[in-house]
């Protein structure tokens, strides 16, 4: 009989099956199922360490999928009975609003000058827009979460644009640049970043987040990620170009217009396109339809590079009667020693010497209406109906901090 539960003890449980059914003795087989009985029993607790496989599981699969701390995603779980990642992801996202909320307002009194300012374009120069989104500290502003949020806010400044040009449609306005009220973006429902999607600095999680709408409002999306980032962080401006015609251009009586828009990183790799310290946005106008494909790809391609030149120059305006609106104030202060002429070639647009080459914008502009819309004469002109040029933290007292004060501080000393 011990020779049976030797057997039996080194056999696996098919074979014990087996063998208990084909034994004539029923002592025999009673042995048999005695050991059967007895290697069960180490796995009579096999529902706790099923239990404690998958909340492990899940642990992995949170940070995975959100890239919160370990802590954070052990405390999801023991709050979740039902070890759903669903349901886990929920409260996830319930405390992060929670924390979220409660850091913005005691972050709120502290200064966010470093940040990102972001200029982006529908496709064909159909619109434009241009965002300013402050943190505390450049390292903050460098991270894929503070970029993915600032893709966001100007992707939904940008459709918000375009819908204000549709509701102006019927009277025909100018093109412009106007300032998008803060509080009415802050408002609209967020939608997902078009300029991060295949950026080096969106992570797979980040991009996750904006593939389909969740309804939430920008303000809450700012919110969300102070909760993250541990930053104050604050919406400071957002315009949009409206009032552009059709780009297709098939209307005589109004010219056809396109938008362009430029970013500088300063050479900062971890910062997609379409980012950076410094960014413009421009409109072009074409007194005469624009009739192919090629005019209107000339025009879009000129409009970025009107952008691009007025983020290196830095010009306050763009012609001469517009410096003599502006005065002498701010900006377009004269220098030390600086003539009128010379003052002027600093300030003035279509004066400056153009960053491609060519000659000044005014005559690259003169150019190109003449290649592009030949048989035309002097009925076919380029102009530069509007810029804007905005440098991320300028006109923010920065507040000096001592930095052995703030390690301290940040070591809690």
């Amino acid at each position: 009989m011990l020779a049976v539960r030797r057997l039996a003890s080194a056999a696996n449980p098919r074979s014990l099956s087996l063998l208990r059914n084909r034994l004539p003795s029923p002592a025999v087989a009673a042995a048999v199922s005695s050991c059967t009985t007895h290697r069960r029993q180490p796995f009579s607790s096999s529902s706790a360490s099923l239990a404690a496989s998958s909340a492990t599981r899940l642990v992995a699969a949170l940070r995975k999928e959100t890239q919160c701390s370990i802590s954070k995603a052990r405390e999801a779980v023991a709050a979740t009975p039902s070890l759903s990642l669903a349901d886990a992801l929920a409260w996830l996202e319930r405390d992060l609003a929670a924390s979220g909320a409660k850091k913005a307002a005691k972050l709120g009194d502290r200064v966010a000058a470093e940040g990102l300012v972001h200029a982006v374009c529908l496709p064909g120069g159909a619109g434009a827009a241009i965002v300013e989104v402050n943190a505390e500290t450049d390292f903050v502003a460098r991270s894929s979460e503070f970029v993915e949020l600032v893709g966001r806010v100007g992707n939904t400044a940008l459709v918000l644009g375009e819908g204000s040009s549709e509701a102006t449609n019927g009277s025909t306005p100018k093109p412009a640049i106007v300032e998008v009220p803060l509080e009415f973006l802050k408002s609209a429902p967020r939608l997902p970043s078009l300029s991060t999607a295949s950026s080096p600095a969106s992570s797979p999680a980040a991009r996750s987040t904006t593939a389909e709408p969740d309804f939430k409002t920008v303000q809450e999306d700012v919110v969300e990620t102070i909760g993250k980032l541990g930053e104050n962080i604050r919406i400071r401006r957002a315009a949009v170009v409206t009032g552009l015609s059709d780009a297709a251009g098939d209307a005589a009586a109004s010219p056809s217009s396109f938008a362009g828009a430029y970013a500088h990183s300063g050479g900062d790799s971890t910062i997609p396109r379409g980012f950076g310290r410094i960014a413009a946005i421009a409109v072009l106008s074409a007194s005469a339809p624009t009739t192919s494909d090629v005019q209107r790809e000339a025009l879009r391609a000129l409009a970025n590079k009107l952008a691009q030149h007025v983020v290196g120059f830095g010009p306050v305006v763009v012609a001469d009667a517009d410096l003599d609106a502006v005065g002498v104030a701010g900006r377009a202060e004269p220098l030390d020693g600086e003539t009128d002429t010379q003052r002027r070639d600093r300030l003035v647009l279509l004066r400056q010497p153009f960053v491609f080459g060519g000659g000044s914008v005014e005559e690259v502009l003169a150019k190109t209406a003449g290649e592009l819309f030949t048989g035309a004469g002097d009925n076919a002109k380029l102009a530069v109906a509007q810029f804007v040029r905005w440098e991320c933290g300028d006109g923010i007292e920065k507040k000096e901090d001592n930095f052995a004060d703030e390690v301290k501080k940040q070591a809690g000393l």
